[in-house]
């Protein structure tokens, strides 16, 4: 247990080490290393092995290595099919690989395991924006926002669909409203002056 709660805090630490953080000192590199080997030792000490390999995925995925987090994530899910976040993880790496048809089958895994959570939804939207279909995206979008009403990404994603579509009015009234979440944020200001 130890090593596994260890390995996410270095996870979390890599992705966006704090000022305060304790890990602030380390690199991104070592930081990863390090989880890396709390999980190789979590899995020679057994215990629940599906969580494991999320973790092990979601180091794959920092690094952008998509197809062994990819692995990683299927070995999850085949281990323990309620494993939630292995099913988001399988659908984030094959969307980040490029294929969103084949993201949105493990995205709504994933959703139907755990609605409640607006970072899935927020991504199963992304996967059918990306494939083309924008009636299920908007849902989804809403739905996160719904549950999570100041998360930035759903709000940001509607105005990008929104913008796909050719609506332009809506799309600048979305992406203002990301603006507002999130000041300075190249994208959106980009986005805005399409």
């Amino acid at each position: 247990w130890f090593l596994r709660q260890r390995a996410a805090a270095r996870l979390v630490a890599a992705g966006d080490p704090a000022p305060d953080s304790p890990h602030r000192t380390l690199t991104r590199n070592a930081l990863l290393a390090a989880a890396e080997q709390d999980v190789r030792g979590a899995l020679l000490l057994a215990g629940p092995r599906a969580p494991l390999f999320v973790l092990a995925g979601d180091m794959q995925a920092r690094r952008e290595q998509w197809a062994p987090a990819e692995r990683c994530f299927a070995e999850a899910v085949r281990l323990d099919p309620a494993e939630a976040d292995g099913w988001a993880g399988l659908g984030q790496s094959r969307h980040a690989r490029g294929d969103a048809d084949a993201a949105i089958e493990p995205l709504l895994r994933a959703v139907a395991l755990q609605p409640e959570d607006p970072w899935t939804r927020n991504n199963l939207g992304v996967a059918l924006r990306d494939a083309r279909r924008s009636a299920e995206a908007r849902a989804q979008f809403e739905e996160a926002r719904w549950l999570s009403p100041r998360m930035f990404e759903p709000v940001y994603n509607m105005g990008l669909l929104e913008e796909m579509e050719g609506h332009i009015a809506e799309a600048r009234v979305r992406l203002s409203e990301a603006r507002g979440l999130r000041p300075g944020f190249v994208p959106v200001e980009e986005a805005l002056r399409r």
